[in-house]
């Protein structure tokens, strides 16, 4: 964000859009309501009297970077889509906003480190957030399947097309993104779940 326009935000949006990029830089545990002021230029009196305390403004910090995510992939998630086309643009969709280095990036970092590391507020997450997103992912392979799998089958499958992504994150923490051609990327990592999925409905039919 240009640094006018953030400077004439008003104090409580200036503390969410610091947080946003804090948290996901550092995750919750390591991030102190101090490195957020630091970052906003605002002091801690505020962030309790706007947020009350550390874990409802990253409750609230998730909400605003879902709101912003839901916004910006809502094509993806149609009906009337062929389920592959959708897996592709779902990875597309992922793999991009894990690159982006901007709030669409924010809710990436933010999932990898709950996964990775799950916050006092894990079961809320999940439960408000990841879950609904977790039933679309099954959904789309059941559709890919053709017929209803196993859980058994299911949790694979859901496995299988996650960690890649989530290492991706792991992988960027430490690499600059000019450095990787995303669109190889995106046809690379598509293939191989699509592959992944194939052999597990194949294997499991047998």
């Amino acid at each position: 964000m240009d640094t006018y326009v953030y400077a004439r935000q008003n104090t409580k949006t200036r503390i969410l859009i610091a947080a946003s990029r804090v948290f996901s830089e550092k995750g919750y545990e390591n991030t102190t309501v101090q490195d957020i002021c630091t970052a906003c230029d605002a002091n801690i009196a505020a962030v309790n009297y706007h947020y009350k305390s550390k874990e409802n403004l990253y409750q609230t910090v998730w909400t605003h970077l879902y709101r912003i995510n839901e916004e910006a992939n809502k094509e993806l998630f149609r009906d009337d889509l062929n389920p592959e086309l959708q897996l592709r643009q779902f990875v597309s969709n992922r793999i991009k906003s894990t690159m982006d280095e901007g709030e669409l990036g924010y809710l990436s970092k933010l999932i990898s480190y709950e996964l990775n590391s799950p916050s006092s507020s894990y079961e809320y997450l999940f439960e408000t957030y990841i879950e609904e997103r977790c039933n679309w992912i099954l959904n789309l392979i059941n559709r890919l399947s053709g017929k209803t799998l196993p859980e058994s089958s299911l949790a694979h499958i859901f496995f299988f097309i996650n960690s890649p992504i989530i290492r991706l994150n792991d992988h960027l923490a430490n690499k600059a993104t000019n450095d990787i051609d995303e669109d190889e990327m995106i046809e690379n990592m598509y293939n191989y779940i699509l592959g992944g999925i194939k052999h597990i409905c194949s294997t499991r039919t047998k």
